[in-house]
């Protein structure tokens, strides 16, 4: 993949794009909360990328893998999108299990796409790539909690 600015920067307007479109499909969803989120979750992504590929001496790699890992994620985000609408639970109910369980599939199916990006770009083993992926999302879970579920 080439390296360009311009094109990192479209992948990751369209992941933004597509994200707000996703997180506006909950009903508890503010455009505050949303907005935050959104902000957090792609200047955390672009500096876990910075910040590894420098640790690595490998920071000329950053323009590919950025593009890749914003592309990836608005892509399989897109994909997630109709899942995300089925699997709203009627008044009163509880989430449908079916759409459920493919949001867990689609969230192991990003951290492996992820984890082998990152294993080609820093050059280990894709096992290596999958555990920092890990590391991150868990982090940024943790950031995201209060956003998410409200100050506890």
């Amino acid at each position: 993949m080439p390296a360009s600015w311009f094109l990192l920067a479209l992948v990751v307007v369209a992941d933004i794009a597509i994200s707000l479109a996703t997180l506006l499909v909950s009903p508890e969803a503010t455009w505050g909360n949303t907005a935050t989120l959104i902000a957090l979750s792609t200047v955390s992504a672009l500096m876990f990328i910075w910040i590894t590929l420098s640790v690595a001496r490998k920071p000329e790699r950053f323009l590919q893998t950025a593009t890749a890992f914003f592309g990836i994620d608005a892509l399989l985000t897109l994909i997630s999108l109709p899942i995300l609408v089925w699997a709203q639970p009627e008044l009163g109910d509880q989430a449908p299990v079916g759409p459920t369980l493919l949001l867990a599939v689609m969230l192991v199916w990003l951290i492996d796409v992820f984890g082998f990006i990152l294993s080609r770009s820093l050059a280990v083993p894709y096992v290596a790539g999958v555990l920092l992926v890990i590391a991150y999302e868990t982090a940024l879970y943790q950031l995201s909690k209060p956003l998410l579920f409200g100050a506890s």
